[in-house]
């Protein structure tokens, strides 16, 4: 095998683990009801801790992460804010990542009406918020940063005039089973035996295989239509 499909592989097998996690499970996913972000929705840091081991294994043994700093923040009427970074390692292959970083932040003190409350949870939540940081850059829950941090999630793209609605088998399954198999082999990234009858090149490979597999479920929506139009 050339270099060049190699590096594609890599590139396929890379973007199927960044995708894989990207939409968050619906029992993490939880509504803000107060507050400036009220209606927006919010992440349960649980589910990235197993979207991580589920991906790499243990803590500790397929994952890890170091604090580098912990720095404190005065601000207005007397708040102070705390930001943390660090520092993940991941595991593929048998072999450790270099560095991945993350900065992540929380109120210290805090003015309320009844005066000033000091968080002894704060350097906590911002490591939380740190892991969260790096866990998008490794793709996990990274539906939620489509276009910002607390958007409602919808897949990536161009957001959405109406309701997104799924994409079910049904359709596929009135085509024939040779096709299906081809849109399978795409979506899943199993083999490259036909991505590779389209695409030889290292270079822009993702969109390439996006805009193949575009094709192929407009062609599954038309052929459905055929099928209501003239039925047998």
């Amino acid at each position: 095998m050339s270099e060049v499909k190699s590096n594609a592989i890599d590139v396929v097998h890379h973007l199927k683990i960044f995708d894989s996690h990207s939409q968050p499970a619906d029992w993490a996913i939880k509504k803000i009801e107060g507050g400036r972000l009220k209606g927006k929705s919010d992440i349960n840091p649980q589910w990235r801790i197993y979207a991580l081991t589920k991906l790499f294994g243990l803590c500790g043994f397929g994952w890890k992460y170091s604090i580098d700093t912990i720095d404190f923040r005065e601000g207005g009427k007397g708040e102070k804010a705390v930001f943390v970074t660090i520092s993940m390692h991941v595991k593929m292959d048998g072999e450790w990542s270099d560095a991945i970083i993350g900065c992540g932040g929380s109120m210290f003190v805090e003015s309320e009406k009844s005066g000033p409350f000091t968080s002894d949870e704060a350097i906590k939540m911002a490591t939380t918020d740190a892991i969260s940081v790096c866990c998008k850059l490794l793709g996990i829950a990274g539906n939620i940063y489509s276009g910002s941090k607390y958007l409602p999630l919808v897949p990536r793209g161009d957001a959405p005039k109406e309701p997104v609605k799924p994409i079910v088998k049904k359709p596929i399954l009135m085509v024939s089973p040779e096709f299906e198999k081809s849109v399978e082999a795409l979506l899943a990234g199993k083999t490259m035996a036909s991505i590779e009858k389209y695409y030889t090149m290292e270079a822009d490979v993702k969109t390439a295989i996006e805009n193949r597999v575009k094709e192929l479920i407009e062609a599954v929506r038309v052929e459905e239509e055929n099928l209501k139009s003239n039925p047998k």
